[in-house]
């Protein structure tokens, strides 16, 4: 069974995410971004959403609720870049929040997964 990887973000981050070959969808604030979150949480392809951290915590009590209620798709953060953070430092703390949500390390691209 395969299930599709949407990662919803702004633009400035959205062409890394689209380079690692998965599914990308911009919005500009919170706002529309929880309005895109309730849309892709009715998707039955989808088994994961990465969200942009900042936004996941501003949405509605509401939503968190419907989200933690869900077996699928699974909801996570993505780390916003804060100043002096590195790349590779984003990328895996990024990482390490999906092997906790799901068990397995996932390879965007890559041929195969390990489990946890």
């Amino acid at each position: 069974m395969s299930a599709t990887v949407v990662v919803l973000t702004d633009e400035t981050l959205a062409d890394g995410f689209r380079l690692a070959g998965t599914e990308t969808q911009t919005v500009e604030d919170g706002p529309a971004a929880e309005a895109k979150l309730l849309e892709l949480l009715d998707r039955a392809d989808i088994g994961i959403i990465a969200i942009n951290e900042d936004w996941m915590d501003a949405t509605s009590e509401k939503t968190k609720d419907r989200i933690d209620r869900l077996y699928k798709p699974i909801v996570v953060s993505i780390p916003t870049p804060t100043a002096g953070e590195a790349e590779d430092e984003r990328g895996s703390r990024l990482a390490r929040l999906i092997r906790k949500a799901v068990g397995f390390e996932i390879k965007v691209g890559g041929d195969s997964a390990s489990e946890n």
